[in-house]
Parts: C-alpha cells; structure tokens; sequence
C-alpha cells in the first residue's frame, strides 16, 4: 500500500503563486507524478482528466494562466505565450510539484513536444 501524499502533491486542489500569476492545479491518483498541461486559455482542465491513468500515476493537471481558478493577465490576449506558459511550469516545478524528472511541451499545433528537464 502507497502511504498518503500531504503538501502540494495531496490530492485536491493547490494554487501556488508563479511570477506574479496564481497557478491553480489538481492532484489525483497514486504513483510516479505526470503533469497535464492544456495547449491554452479557456479549456477546463477536466478534458484531460484520465482516471484510467490515476490509477498507476499522480496525475497534475494544471489550469493554465486565462483558465479556470488560475489568475488572468493584464496584457490580455498578447501574454498568453508558450514562454509564459513554460516559466509557469517550472516554477511549479520549483516550488511544490516535485517528481517530474522529465516532461514534453507541446508545440502549438505541430504534434511535436519540447524537451525539458524539471
């Protein structure tokens, strides 16, 4: 049996403060961490949500700045930018959501991935 998890991987909702924009993300299932990213602003994040995945991962689904509980921009609609999005993502990292040792960003449209190194 998997002990429970408690700080910023505990299941639930999380909100952590990244270069001055709230980045709120969910937590669910049990395993090695797998972050969920949605490709933009205004995607509810439950349309990535995979249970099936849960049950042998710590899925992270992360809402996006422009989307749901995660702040907006004041230079709306020219800040939402693959840049923002990836500082985003490693302040998460840096911050709280540790585990990922690797991950893939995607390159808006092209059905390639970024490599990165949390």
């Amino acid at each position: 049996m998997v002990p429970p998890v408690s700080g910023r991987l505990a299941e639930g909702v999380h909100t952590l403060g990244v270069g001055g924009t709230v980045v709120r993300y969910h937590v669910h299932g049990t395993g090695p961490v797998c972050v969920a990213h949605l490709g933009g602003p205004g995607i509810a994040w439950e349309y990535l949500r995979a249970p099936a995945l849960e049950r042998f991962l710590t899925m992270v689904y992360v809402e996006p700045a422009g989307t749901g509980g995660s702040g907006r921009l004041a230079n709306h609609p020219h800040g939402y930018t693959r840049a923002r999005y990836s500082r985003h993502l490693s302040g998460l990292f840096r911050q709280g959501v540790k585990g990922v040792v690797r991950g893939a960003l995607p390159r808006g449209g092209t059905g390639g991935s970024r490599r990165f190194r949390a």
